[in-house]
């Protein structure tokens, strides 16, 4: 079953598949889900393409239910999550990253668990950028068992984290930490 809220948000028990799906954009046009509010139900873009052009998060907020985006391909396009509040839902981001600018910036990630886990960073050019980002409260942010192979992780610019990322052991190609010491 397939529900469709009226508001831009994804209520509970909503569930919206994107399966698949391609988002591409050409010129000046983007696809936006700007200001959404995934406060429940089940939205998946599981096995998504996202292909040139922009797809913009921009000011989303995701504090309830999941959000699958295993599986999906970000190759090439810039997709944006520029202050986007990740409060207590499970965000699934283990996919795979080539030749793509995925931008975190200036988001909050406070409760629940955001996944990195089994994604694919490379190879190519572009970057997954955290600029400005907090990590605070309990927030689970987890990349501990990425693939690292030549796409740049850019956590080099996070304001604060107290609660740091699950990151690998040891050094990582493209994996960029920042230079202060978290709170313990």
């Amino acid at each position: 079953m397939i529900a469709v809220c009226r508001s831009p948000s994804f209520c509970p028990g909503c569930q919206v598949e994107f399966l698949g799906a391609t988002f591409a954009s050409t010129g000046s046009r983007s696809i936006v889900f700007r200001n959404t509010k995934f406060a429940g139900g089940s939205v998946t873009f599981k096995d998504a393409h996202f292909n040139e052009g922009a797809v913009v998060f921009d000011g989303a907020q995701f504090t309830g239910g999941q959000v699958d985006f295993s599986g999906a391909k970000f190759n090439g396009g810039q997709i944006t999550f520029q202050e986007a509040i990740f409060d207590g839902a499970t965000v699934l981001f283990d996919s795979t990253y080539t030749d793509a600018e995925v931008r975190f910036w200036d988001t909050q990630f406070t409760r629940g668990l955001v996944s990195f886990d089994h994604a694919v960073f490379g190879p190519g050019t572009g970057q997954v950028d955290f600029g400005g980002s907090f990590f605070q409260g309990a927030a689970d942010v987890r990349l501990e068992t990425a693939n690292f192979n030549g796409l740049t992780v850019n956590l080099s610019m996070v304001t604060a984290w107290d609660r740091p990322p699950r990151l690998p052991q040891g050094p990582r190609q493209g994996l960029e930490l920042p230079k202060f010491r978290h709170a313990a």
